[in-house]
């Protein structure tokens, strides 16, 4: 578990607290440590720190994804404070291409295996089990895409992507008509949520297997 306690992050680590001022310095630490499984933070939020502060937490979250030691980052916060801005150019600092616009590639070409798609808009469970099964080794990000935070079926198939286990296996055991689409398959890939909601709003499932960081901005802020 990393904490963020007076703006150090801090993790035990084989018993010990340690404590690093950066998040890439504290992930050397426990990878260096020799520890693979996922690690969850709390919430960073408004109250503990500045707005610089939190962009600056967002942009060492997603580093950390990009380098696949955590499999999730959540992202709250009111439109038009560069939420988006902030994923997907540090994501492309990371050395990942973007690949969401598919017409920019051409037909039967290879995949990077570097990789990330955003996700806009509205999306059925069953559009989500395909977006996770075609992207399952690369990096989603669901921008305002909401539907798949508040539908029970789309919060289990995510709850499912998101667990901490050696495999995380995805099903549906509904029919499928789709002959390109598996009953289940291993999802090996990893998610950005960015929403306009808050963070009490979400599913705290979501949140907990999550880290996460809430980016809105007080009336002093603003000003």
């Amino acid at each position: 578990m990393i904490s963020l306690v007076n703006g150090m992050y801090t993790a035990v680590i084989n018993g010990k607290t340690v404590k690093r001022a950066k998040l890439s310095h504290l992930e050397y630490t426990i990878r260096k440590a020799a520890k693979s499984e996922p690690v969850a933070s709390t919430p960073v939020t408004q109250s503990k720190f500045t707005i610089n502060q939190r962009f600056g937490f967002l942009s060492d979250m997603i580093v950390m994804l990009a380098n696949g030691d955590q499999p999730s980052v959540v992202v709250t916060g009111p439109g038009g404070l560069g939420k988006s801005h902030t994923v997907t150019t540090t994501l492309k600092k990371a050395g990942l291409k973007d690949m969401s616009i598919l017409d920019d590639y051409e037909i039967g070409a290879n995949v990077p295996k570097n990789a990330f798609v955003v996700i806009k808009g509205y999306s059925t469970p069953k559009g989500l089990y395909r977006t996770l099964y075609e992207n399952r080794n690369s990096i989603i990000v669901f921008d305002d895409c909401d539907s798949v935070l508040k539908d029970t079926v789309s919060l289990n198939l995510l709850k499912g992507a998101l667990d901490s286990y050696s495999k995380r296996i995805i099903s549906w055991r509904a029919d499928i008509k789709d002959e390109d689409l598996p009953t289940s398959f291993e999802f090996k890939g990893r998610v950005v949520f960015i929403s306009n909601m808050s963070s009490t709003q979400l599913d705290q499932a979501i949140i907990s297997r999550s880290m996460s960081v809430d980016v809105t901005m007080t009336t002093e802020q603003k000003e």
